[in-house]
């Protein structure tokens, strides 16, 4: 299924700019708004941290606020096509930014075909937080896809998700994956490509078992074998 490039991002927290850099080198994207509610961390990131954020926050296509992030999506009348949650670990006063309630409310404010995006934690040092996220995600979202990564500054394997009403992720081939990032003349990218993006969804076992609920597990070993012999006769 073919969807329309994203036009509109919101940002939930991501002061030091890393993430609204990273989604204004996509062409189609017209703006990214970020709302930050902690402003020293934006002051401290535009001084010290220019590596991340290259510049971002001179970026005429990037609109900071710096207030609640729930407070804002709450009130916000308008739509967007990707919403990113760059947060704390789910604990503490960042935890209802991962409730139920918050997920319900960050969907009502997707366009249509839009997706969400967050972290769901460790699935080695965390299981049990990564698989209480996803069942909140799987009662709030039609689609959910979680994916993992080894992310080096955190020394370990990392669970996150990709969620909405409409948009399949796994529904993308890697030529397609790889047209668009050439369509899109993405230059410089040190981890993504179209197997790479196949490649993060195949989730080991003990992350599926976490994360997929039981109801739309399927024997992959059969399905697997029987493609091997398609192609074999």
């Amino acid at each position: 299924t073919a969807h329309a490039a994203p036009k509109k991002v919101l940002i939930i927290g991501g002061g030091d700019g890393g993430s609204s850099e990273e989604a204004l080198k996509h062409p189609s994207v017209e703006q990214v708004t970020m709302v930050e509610i902690d402003g020293d961390v934006i002051e401290v990131a535009k001084e010290h941290f220019k590596a991340v954020h290259n510049g971002v926050f001179d970026n005429p296509k990037l609109r900071v606020r710096g207030e609640d992030g729930m407070k804002f999506v709450r009130e916000t009348q308008e739509k967007f096509d990707l919403v990113a949650l760059d947060l704390n670990d789910p604990v503490g006063p960042a935890a209802a930014l991962y409730s139920m309630e918050f997920f319900q409310q960050l969907r009502q404010v997707l366009a249509p075909g839009g997706a969400l995006v967050l972290h769901l934690g460790s699935p080695v040092a965390q299981p049990e937080r990564v698989a209480e996220l996803s069942q909140r995600l799987h009662s709030v979202f039609r689609i959910v896809r979680p994916y993992t990564m080894y992310i080096p500054l955190y020394g370990s394997l990392w669970a996150m998700a990709v969620c909405s009403d409409k948009l399949d992720p796994k529904a993308f081939t890697a030529d397609e994956i790889d047209r668009r990032i050439g369509q899109r003349k993405l230059q410089e990218l040190r981890f993504y490509n179209g197997e790479t993006h196949e490649g993060v969804f195949a989730l080991p076992n003990y992350v599926r078992d976490l994360v997929i609920p039981a109801r739309l597990k399927q024997p992959s070993r059969g399905r697997r074998l029987g493609v091997v012999r398609a192609a074999v006769k």
